[in-house]
C-alpha cells in the first residue's frame, strides 16, 4: 500500500493546520480570550471555558485525522467547523466591531487576516473532500488518540486556568495598595477626578504584556457593559503607551507618577486594579482574578 498518496498528504496538511493552529492559540490563550470576548455575546467566564474547549476539540481532531482514525466522522465535523468560521469571517465585519487584521485562527503569535483565513479554510474543505471517507477499522489507534487527548484537555486548564478556576484554587487575594502614597502622588487638579464617587484605577506597567492584556480585558468588560469610561483611571510610571493608542483606550483618562513612586503604591505588582468610592479602596485585582461581575456591580448599583 502507497503511504505518499496525494490523499494521505491532502490528510496529514489538513490535521496538522488543525493541531498547529490549536497549539498557536493555546500558547497565547490570554490574546485569545479577549478577541472572543469582544464579541459581546458572551460573559468572561463562559469565553475563558469555550476557548479552551475549542483549542482542545481542534487538536483531537487534528489528531485523529493525521492517524486516519474515523476519517468519515472527523472529515465531517472539521467541515462543519471550517464552513461555519468561513460564514463568520464573511459577515465578521458587518456585525462584529472587532480587529480583523487577525482572526487568531493561529493565535496572536502568527497574524493571519480575514481574506487570508476564509481562502485557508475553503482549500482545507477542498482537501477534505478530496480525501474521501477511507478509514482505519483498527481500534489500535484509539487509546493513544484518547491519552492524548485527555492529557491535552488537563494541561490546557492547568497552564492556563480560567480565572474562576484561578481563584478557586489559589483564593481570590486581595491586592494591596499603599493608598497614603498614592494620594501624595496624585496632582490637585486630578483629585476631584479620582477620589470622589466610584471610580476604577489601573495601574500598568507600560512595558508590561500583562498589562497590556488587562487594559483589554477592563476596556471590554466596560463597553459589554455600558460602563461609562469617565470612571476609569489609567496610572502609568512613564507616558502612554503605545499599546493604548494601538487599542483606541487613549480616550481613558490617565495619570503619570514617577517610577519610584509607582513601584512603592503597587508594592511592585503590575497590573492591579483598585474600585475606590469616596477615595477608599473595597474591592483590588490583579490580572489574574479580574472579575467581571464585581466590577459591574461595583458601578450598576450606584445607578
Amino acid at each position: 500500500m502507497k503511504i505518499f498518496t496525494l490523499s494521505n498528504v491532502f490528510r496529514w496538511i489538513v490535521g496538522a493546520l488543525f493541531i498547529a493552529s490549536s497549539i498557536l492559540k493555546f500558547l497565547s490563550m490570554d490574546a485569545f480570550d479577549l478577541y472572543v470576548f469582544e464579541h459581546g455575546i458572551i460573559g468572561l467566564s463562559l469565553t475563558q471555558v469555550t476557548t479552551r474547549v475549542l483549542v482542545w476539540f481542534e487538536l483531537s481532531l487534528g489528531v485523529a485525522f493525521v492517524l486516519n482514525y474515523k476519517s468519515r466522522i472527523v472529515a465531517n465535523l472539521m467541515m462543519i467547523i471550517l464552513s461555519v468560521f468561513t460564514i463568520y469571517l464573511i459577515l465578521l465585519p458587518y456585525l462584529f466591531s472587532v480587529d480583523i487584521s487577525n482572526c487568531h485562527c493561529f493565535g496572536d503569535l502568527f497574524p493571519i487576516g480575514r481574506v487570508a483565513s476564509i481562502v485557508k479554510n475553503l482549500v482545507m474543505i477542498l482537501m477534505i473532500i478530496f480525501v474521501g471517507n477511507e478509514s482505519m477499522k483498527s481500534m489500535r489507534m484509539l487509546l493513544p488518540i484518547v491519552v492524548l487527548s485527555v492529557a491535552y484537555l488537563v494541561l490546557i486548564f492547568v497552564v492556563s486556568p480560567t480565572d474562576k478556576i484561578f481563584s478557586m484554587v489559589y483564593g481570590r487575594e486581595k491586592v494591596l495598595i499603599e493608598e497614603d502614597v498614592f494620594r501624595n502622588s496624585v496632582t490637585e487638579d486630578m483629585s476631584a477626578e479620582i477620589f470622589d464617587g466610584r471610580k476604577m484605577v489601573c495601574f500598568y506597567n507600560p512595558i508590561c504584556n500583562h498589562c497590556k492584556l488587562a487594559a483589554q480585558k477592563i476596556d471590554a468588560i466596560m463597553n459589554m457593559n455600558d460602563i461609562d469610561n469617565g470612571v476609569c483611571v489609567a496610572v502609568f510610571w512613564q507616558k502612554q503607551p503605545n499599546y493604548f493608542i494601538e487599542k483606541d483606550l487613549d480616550d481613558i483618562k490617565s495619570i503619570e507618577i514617577p517610577p519610584v513612586k509607582f513601584f512603592e503604591i503597587t508594592r511592585k505588582i503590575a497590573p492591579v486594579v483598585v474600585l475606590l468610592e469616596n477615595g477608599e479602596v473595597r474591592y483590588s485585582f490583579h490580572y489574574q482574578n479580574i472579575d467581571e461581575k464585581t466590577i459591574v456591580d461595583f458601578f450598576k448599583s450606584e445607578e
